[in-house]
């Protein structure tokens, strides 16, 4: 199979461009972007004037940890709103009725955007991904001027932390 598709690794073909989409972005001057990806939503978190190295390797497992195990994460928040409606009948309900007025009032082929704009669709989801995270990935912060008090345990300004996406919301 391998000589028809070339090797079923894909883990090198990943990093590989999630470092040159990084390199293209630093090689531009300015991480801002008027663009809306994962590496404008990662870099005020990843990046750091002190340590440049350090922030785009930070910058990097950010993207590759989001989009290497994407099948993963998108059954788990499937699984996630789907066991929470089960549980809420009145939410499933609700739901029901927003999806049903949206199919008969709706002809026109349906996208995404579409479903975006859907406000319950939209609250089950972040409601349902806020409970239960499907990425189990470490958010990076750096304590605010003044220190933070975090369940009973102080941090000093500047200290960098790791936090479980649940404890970010």
């Amino acid at each position: 199979m391998t000589q028809y598709l070339g090797p079923l690794n894909g883990l090198p073909v990943v990093n590989g461009f999630v470092k040159e989409q990084i390199d293209i972005r630093l090689g531009l001057g300015s991480l801002k972007s008027s663009q809306d990806d994962m590496i404008a939503d990662f870099t005020p978190f990843a990046m750091s004037e002190e340590n440049l190295t350090e922030s785009r390797l930070n910058l990097r497992h950010l993207c590759e940890t989001n989009i290497l195990p994407g099948g993963d994460s998108t059954s788990t928040a499937i699984c996630a709103c789907l066991f929470y409606l089960s549980r809420h009948p009145s939410a499933n309900k609700r739901l029901r009725i927003e999806l049903d007025d949206f199919e008969n009032r709706a002809r026109e082929e349906k996208t995404p955007a579409h479903l975006a704009a859907l406000p319950y669709l939209q609250a089950v989801v972040k409601e349902s991904m806020r409970l239960h995270p499907p990425v189990g990935l470490m958010n990076p912060r750096v304590v605010p001027a003044g220190g933070a008090t975090i369940s009973h345990h102080y941090f000093s300004s500047g200290v960098g932390l790791h936090l479980a996406s649940k404890v970010c919301c």
